[in-house]
């Protein structure tokens, strides 16, 4: 059995996937929300695909990590994906600056600013809208851009300011490549095309140069080692990986712990159907190949005795109340809260 948990919001990305593309695998892909996961006392023998980490809160990623630690030794479970120690965007990003993989850096707004490389944009540290700003040239447009920023994201302290590259080839045309790493095997997703530097989804007709650039991206995984390396790096065994490339190296925008698997058939182009069918093939097949990988199928029980509490007391979802009192504590606080809440 295989198992991707995701946050209550969040449990559309595999569904698409299992109803058009592997019906098959209903039987042994399921997905499960944390809160439901969280109160299970008895867990199946199986694969446990953790997703979501930029999205979950403090308290969340101490009750994910409690059942990651009470889960692991037992041999008739693997875990993927551990939620404190897989990288979010913005450690993910200055480290791959550190070690000279990426050519632009990343800022927080309470980090040092010397050095800052105009253009840049700003964009949130957990989310997936991708830019909050257009290009920004100058210290007083970031001060401006800063503060409309704030009012479309709670927090401050998730607001990341991103050197901007130019990655577009002669004809102005962006490409965004992106990959899936599926326990240790990477698998090549597509590639978009945009004219705007931000392609969040294709906004230009394909040209069969196109399709055939991207049949052979498909067919090759020409960033196949690279991309493992990356992912190692990150301590991430699933998700998807979104970088283009710059004088032919890759430079890395995000990795997304619980991406879109695929779309309902119907909202794609019948002449474009085929390449998705090759990527979907490829991680069907390896879904199967990685759930031959358990082969002790004793089920196990474990009890999270705080779970309860923590909900009740201080974080449950349905009580508005509490939210608004949760906010209000600093973050830097609030693991230090819920622990001695245990």
């Amino acid at each position: 059995m295989i198992y991707f948990l995701t946050t209550s919001k969040h449990q559309y990305t595999i569904n698409a996937f299992l109803n058009d593309w592997a019906p098959e695998l209903k039987n042994i892909v399921f997905i499960k929300s944390y809160d439901e996961i969280f109160n299970q006392k008895s867990f199946n023998s199986g694969l446990y695909f953790f997703t979501d980490i930029e999205r979950l809160s403090p308290h969340m990623v101490i009750l994910a990590e409690e059942l990651w630690d009470k889960l692991h030794n037992n041999t008739s479970i693997r875990l993927y994906n551990h939620p404190t120690k897989s990288m979010r965007r913005y450690e993910l990003l200055k480290t791959l600056y550190d070690f000279s993989e990426n050519s632009f850096r990343v800022f927080r707004i309470s980090d040092s600013k010397k050095g800052l490389k105009f253009p840049v944009f700003i964009r949130g540290e957990n989310d997936h809208y991708g830019s909050l700003s257009g290009l920004i040239y100058n210290r007083k447009e970031l001060n401006l851009a800063l503060k409309k920023a704030v009012k479309k994201i709670r927090k401050v302290s998730e607001l990341l300011i991103v050197e901007f590259l130019d990655t577009s080839d002669t004809r102005g045309v962006y490409r965004k490549y992106s990959s899936f790493i599926l326990g240790e095997k990477v698998i090549p997703r597509h590639i978009l095309y945009g004219n705007k530097w931000m392609v969040k989804y294709p906004d230009i007709e394909r040209v069969d140069d196109d399709y055939t650039e991207e049949a052979f991206y498909l067919e090759t995984n020409p960033h196949e080692n690279k991309l493992k390396s990356i992912f190692k790096k990150a301590g991430i065994e699933y998700g998807r990986i979104d970088y283009s490339l710059l004088n032919g190296k890759l430079q890395v925008w995000e990795i997304n712990t619980n991406p879109i698997v695929l779309r309902p058939m119907k909202e794609y182009k019948e002449d474009y159907q085929p390449l998705q069918w090759v990527f979907a093939n490829q991680f069907k097949n390896t879904l199967l190949e990685i759930n031959r990988m358990i082969i002790n199928k004793n089920d196990i029980n474990i009890n999270i005795k705080h779970t309860t509490y923590l909900k009740s007391k201080i974080v449950k979802y349905n009580d508005k109340f509490n939210q608004k009192m949760y906010r209000l504590i600093p973050n830097e606080f609030k693991p230090f809260l819920l622990k001695s809440l245990r």
